[in-house]
C-alpha cells in the first residue's frame, strides 16, 4: 500500500521511465486512432479476471483524473494508477496477422499468460494488493 500512495503522490516527471513503452507498430497504429479524433489517449488498466487471473485493458479514451499520464513522441499514454505495479516495465505491441492481430502487451512482470494473450498472472510470490477492477 505505501508504494500506491508514493505513486499517487509522484508526477510523472519524477519517474525515470515511461511504465509502458509502445513498440513503432504500436504506436503507429494508435496515432492513426489519434489522429482520426477517435481518441484523445490510449489508457492502460488491468482488472482481476480472465483464465489466467489478471486481463489487460485498452481503451481509447481521455485520460482520468487521477491516471499516471506521459507522452510518447506525441501521444499521450494513460495508465490507471493501480496498475502500475502490474504493467511497470511492459511494452505495447501490434502484431498484424489474419488470425489474432491487435495490440498486445510484452509484459516482464507476468509468468504466464493465457492462449490468447488477453489475461495473465503473476508471480504467487510478488504482493500486488487487491485484484478488483482498476
Amino acid at each position: 500500500m505505501v508504494w500506491y500512495i508514493i505513486i499517487m503522490s509522484t508526477n510523472i516527471k519524477d519517474i525515470k521511465q515511461s511504465p509502458v513503452v509502445l513498440s513503432e507498430l504500436a504506436w503507429n497504429k494508435a496515432m492513426e486512432f489519434v489522429d482520426t479524433g477517435i481518441a484523445e489517449a490510449i489508457r492502460m488498466a488491468v482488472k482481476g479476471g480472465g483464465c489466467s487471473g489478471f486481463t489487460y485493458q485498452l481503451a481509447l479514451d481521455a485520460p482520468h483524473a487521477d491516471d499516471i499520464v506521459w507522452d510518447q513522441d506525441g501521444l499521450t499514454l494513460a495508465l490507471a494508477p493501480d496498475s502500475l505495479v502490474y504493467l511497470n516495465g511492459a511494452t505495447l505491441n501490434w502484431k498484424d496477422n489474419l488470425m489474432d492481430g491487435g495490440f498486445e502487451f510484452d509484459n516482464p512482470n507476468a509468468v504466464a499468460a493465457c492462449g490468447c494473450g488477453s489475461s495473465f498472472r503473476l508471480n504467487d510470490e510478488v504482493n500486488c494488493g487487491d485484484e478488483s477492477a482498476v
